[in-house]
């Protein structure tokens, strides 16, 4: 069984700023450490959440580059200039940001992370339980099955759809 996919992975060249960032970030998540592009691209899969960068050198973009279990990855730079900022985008945040906003910053980002999952996942069992309908070999279990884990996604997504402002859900959503 994979580990769930809350991992942040902190990319930065800088030993100070590297731990800086992990220290401020190991008590609430699992942390990933990468010092170079190629380490930290081959870090990625479905168990990285956030991305966190300082250099301004751009990793394989998470979304689209890699398998699709990675389109979930959240992006933040740390930054003290836009020169510095990737042109694959993400969130941007000062580099001299406090610790309390980092985790902040991440934690809204995890939330988007996961909400673009089970959005996923919900529109993957509704295809799923739609086609098990039309197909006249599927079993009644089979389809009760399906109803019962699409509700509980359902259920998860609307959790989750209070914690995120309306702006956030609406960006997730577009994405898909």
């Amino acid at each position: 069984m994979a580990a769930p996919p809350d991992v942040v992975l902190v990319y930065a060249p800088d030993e100070t700023k590297r731990r800086s960032i992990t220290t401020a970030l190991r008590d609430r998540w699992s942390v990933r450490t990468a010092t170079t592009p190629e380490a930290a691209a081959s870090s990625l899969d479905e168990t990285i959440a956030v991305v966190v960068g300082t250099d301004g050198t751009s990793i394989e973009d998470p979304r689209t580059n890699s398998p699709s279990e990675c389109d979930h990855i959240q992006l933040l730079w740390l930054a003290s200039s836009e020169a510095e900022v990737p042109a694959s985008g993400g969130n941007v945040l000062a580099d001299d940001v406090s610790a309390d906003a980092l985790r902040q910053t991440v934690a809204r980002l995890h939330r988007r992370a996961r909400y673009d999952r089970l959005l996923t996942t919900c529109y993957e069992l509704s295809r799923a339980r739609s086609e098990a309908k039309a197909d006249e070999s599927a079993s009644a279990e089979d389809i009760a099955a399906c109803d019962r884990e699409l509700e509980s996604v359902q259920r998860d997504l609307d959790e989750l759809t209070a914690e995120l402002n309306d702006v956030e859900a609406f960006d997730v959503a577009l994405d898909e």
